[in-house]
């Protein structure tokens, strides 16, 4: 359902959001990670996707990739639950 969606409307960031969530969930995470940046692509203020994409690459030990991620979500006013994740990693 996902896909027919962005098929049609491409420029939907919140569906590129939850489709990186679906993603995720079937393990599928360079597909997740594609999803989700292609979300910050089309909506870079929000940090939801920051948030996401950045754990992705915590799992495949991208650690310096991530911190900038999650610096990126901190910077877009993310929760201080996120800043303190970066400030572990510092």
């Amino acid at each position: 359902a996902y896909r027919r969606h962005l098929a049609d409307h491409s420029e939907d960031a919140g569906i590129w959001v939850q489709f990186g969530h679906m993603l995720k969930e079937q393990g599928k995470l360079d597909e997740a990670a594609e999803a989700y940046t292609t979300a910050t692509t089309l909506a870079p203020k929000d940090f939801d996707a920051y948030v996401h994409l950045g754990h992705i690459q915590m799992g495949q030990k991208k650690i310096s990739v991530a911190l900038e991620t999650f610096r990126e979500a901190a910077e877009l006013g993310a929760p201080e639950e996120i800043v303190s994740v970066i400030e572990a990693l510092v």
